[in-house]
């Protein structure tokens, strides 16, 4: 018997472990093309931020933060647009978008984390289902069962249990690769937002007591 025959005998479970396997996958190529979008060369976008600055060209910096099309030239560009409103308002409005930004790079995760504790759970659940339903054959057969067909049925009944233990420790795998890159995405973006954060508040005029907000922006990142 080929493992078609067997997924098929494997009951509603295995199709849900399907289900979830499919899911991992989508999940999977979403957050690799996403994170993938998100990294910029942060030396070049700094400098670039930077210039714009200093030749006090807020709309060049805007149009700039426009073509990169990444979460931090969205967070700067944000940040830009309360330029002339004042440095205090540059800071929330950075701080704001800051937030949003990290939240949608992250909203993935908790459906991977889900998925790795779901897998092994449905995984028992079929073999549970499948041990029943052996027992319920052997109480109602009228003849002794062949061996041959008693080893197909208990190997049935596992299958579900092994397959959602595999595809539980795979999709923990994921996870944790994706949420080791989302931090580092992370640090190199709070990088490139603090150095560009404290260049607009300083240029922007109406400063905050020095040290206070730019804290409160690393406080931020733990929270994500």
């Amino acid at each position: 018997m080929n493992f078609i025959d067997l997924f098929s005998r494997g009951g509603l479970m295995t199709w849900a472990l399907l289900a979830c396997a499919l899911a991992a996958i989508v999940i999977s190529a979403e957050l690799f093309i996403l994170f993938k979008k998100t990294k910029i060369n942060v030396p070049a976008f700094s400098l670039r931020i930077r210039g714009f600055l200093k030749q006090n060209n807020i709309d060049g910096a805007i149009d700039f933060c426009l073509e990169e099309k990444s979460p931090v030239s969205i967070i700067i560009r944000r940040g830009l647009k309360k330029y002339k409103t004042g440095g205090r308002k540059v800071l929330s409005a950075i701080k704001t978008a800051r937030k949003q930004e990290y939240l949608k790079l992250g909203k993935r995760l908790p459906i991977l984390s889900t998925l790795a504790g779901a897998a092994p759970m449905i995984g028992f659940l079929g073999m549970i289902s499948g041990a029943i339903r052996l027992l319920v054959s052997l109480r109602e057969a009228e003849v002794i069962i062949d061996n041959r067909e008693l080893y197909l049925k208990i190997y049935e009944s596992l299958l579900p249990a092994a397959a959602g233990l595999i595809l539980g420790i795979v999709i923990l795998f994921l996870h944790a690769y994706f949420r080791s890159a989302l931090n580092k995405i992370i640090l190199e973006m709070d990088i490139v937002l603090n150095d560009i954060a404290d260049l607009i508040e300083a240029s922007a005029g109406d400063e905050v007591a020095a040290g206070e907000d730019s804290d409160a922006l690393d406080e931020d990142s733990d929270n994500i």
